[in-house]
């Protein structure tokens, strides 16, 4: 039953005066202490008049005013009420007003209570992104949809789903496109679009459909000077390169290896850059004849083309050759990328012809050489993503050589960071661990966390590693907690509130260190 508040409000409505519905909206404020008499009149209302701009303008306002004001009554602002507000989103595309305070009402909602399932509003986020032309809207609906993104990342596959349906690669696009200059905008959207496609050819093939290739090929046009932003294009590329012929087509079309090349002679010191530069022209030229397009300084077209054996063979017998074990680290870092049966028969077929082996030596006798370093962190990282190829690494000794790049390169955030991300891997084999644990390689990844506490692959591979570690062994929390690893994973989560897996890891090491 409707209360009587709402009777009134709907009488004084029919005059159809604005003047009328701040009167009634003044009565309602003054006429009780009890939260639930303030909106709910008000909601009704916007129920019965869908169609009315004002109404849903000033409803929406009085909403995110009670809302401010009355903490508590957040919790008990149900879905059935928020589907209200998500209506009026989708029916006023156009007025800022709405969008704004609309967003900020779901904003409110979505960080206080836990009764609303957060996936349920990101339609409306989308919808906002796709018809507002206002920068600040744009960047407010955006956010939002990003934090409920990674905050749900555990539910990818469904995301995915719904991120189709819901044209949300368009949408991802059309801001880029909108905003061309806004560094955020594009870093981030070309974040969720990479987790999007990832190995998932519906989204890969979407974003080509909706030139988004196009507009990920303009960044380094747009931002030629900033590494972050050409290194965000150069992950998604590989990643949409990978495997599928149209996409390489349409990127090769748009002169993208042209563009690429570009890149990594203007950042030629950057190597977590030039890798992953040069992983998409892996994927662009491998067994194609426009690999006389590729300069021999930035490929070894004998390594790439000879096979394995041929590139180990290579490496042991110019042991002291920095080109020849640079480009043969990058191969065999190459062909062990992606997790298919191809790639682990790779791994199998490197550990076979002793080619950890190889790697290893060519990290300790090129130990001054930042690119050796980097590109042998590099395969051995993708080669210990299989469980023989940890084995075969710490057999090696493999944990020493990467623990001794740590130390040897202290102030290398590329290395550094390649090196987080390979002992995250390696230290899911148990007896790994307890080596690394040996060599003071937990001293060493807290010591890298602390010196980098901006670099949010550092601190995410970290916190991976430090949780490995946790439970491999239970008493290996006193030696995280004797090295101030309660601060340095505090701090972490702190710089980085918005990275749903440094927040869950951090989460799960602070529960277990406490």
């Amino acid at each position: 039953m409707i209360r009587s508040s709402t009777f009134l409000f709907l009488f004084l409505f029919k005059s159809k005066t604005k003047f009328h519905f701040f009167l009634i909206l003044l009565i309602l404020q003054k006429k009780t202490t009890n939260e639930q008499y303030n909106i709910q009149p008000i909601i009704q209302v916007m129920i019965m008049v869908p169609n009315n701009e004002d109404i849903h303008a000033d409803g929406i306002s009085v909403c995110l005013k009670y809302l401010k004001l009355v903490k508590d009554y957040v919790k008990k602002f149900d879905f059935s009420k928020i589907q209200v507000i998500m209506n009026s989103i989708s029916t006023f595309p156009k007025n800022q007003d709405i969008l704004n305070k609309g967003i900020e009402i779901l904003d409110l909602v979505s960080q206080t209570n836990k009764n609303i399932k957060n996936l349920q509003i990101i339609p409306s986020l989308l919808h906002a992104v796709n018809f507002t032309s206002n920068e600040e809207i744009s960047l407010k609906a955006f956010f939002l949809f990003e934090k409920i993104f990674y905050e749900n990342f555990s539910q990818i596959n469904e995301i995915r789903m719904s991120f189709l349906e819901l044209n949300g690669v368009q949408s991802m696009i059309t801001l880029m496109n909108r905003f061309p200059t806004n560094k955020d905008i594009q870093i981030e959207s070309c974040k969720i679009l990479e987790k999007i496609s990832s190995n998932f050819d519906e989204a890969k093939n979407q974003i080509r459909e909706f030139n988004g290739i196009e507009a990920i090929l303009n960044l380094f046009n747009n931002f030629p000077q900033n590494e972050d932003i050409q290194d965000q294009a150069f992950w998604i590329l590989r990643d949409l390169s990978f495997n599928n012929e149209k996409n390489k087509t349409r990127i090769k079309q748009l002169n993208g290896i042209e563009l690429i090349i570009k890149c990594i002679y203007q950042f030629p010191q950057t190597g977590y850059l030039v890798y992953t530069a040069c992983d998409v022209l892996y994927n662009l030229i491998f067994e194609t004849d426009e690999f006389e397009k590729i300069p021999k300084k930035i490929v070894s077209s004998a390594l790439l083309f000879e096979g394995l054996e041929q590139t180990i063979k290579k490496m042991n017998e110019l042991q002291n050759n920095e080109d020849i074990q640079k480009y043969g680290c990058f191969i065999l870092a190459s062909v062990c990328f992606d997790s298919g049966l191809s790639v682990n028969q790779n791994v199998n077929q490197i550990i076979k012809l002793k080619g950890v082996e190889t790697i290893i030596k060519a990290i300790t006798n090129l130990p001054n050489h930042p690119e050796v370093q980097y590109y042998g962190l590099s395969a051995l990282g993708n080669i210990s993503l299989s469980e023989n190829g940890r084995v075969s690494i710490r057999k090696s000794k493999g944990i020493e050589a990467i623990i001794k790049t740590m130390f040897n390169f202290p102030n290398d955030e590329p290395i550094q960071s390649k090196a987080c991300w390979t002992i995250s891997q390696i230290t899911k084999d148990s007896s790994s661990v307890t080596k690394f644990k040996k060599e003071k390689g937990i001293e060493m990844i807290l010591k890298t966390m602390e010196n980098f506490p901006k670099s949010e692959r550092i601190q995410l591979y970290g916190c991976v590693s430090l949780l490995e570690i946790l439970m491999s062994r239970k008493s290996n929390q006193n030696d995280i907690k004797k090295l101030n690893g309660f601060e340095i994973i505090s701090k972490a989560m702190q710089i980085f509130p918005q990275n749903g897996a440094i927040q869950e890891m951090g989460n799960q090491l602070l529960q277990n260190l406490n």
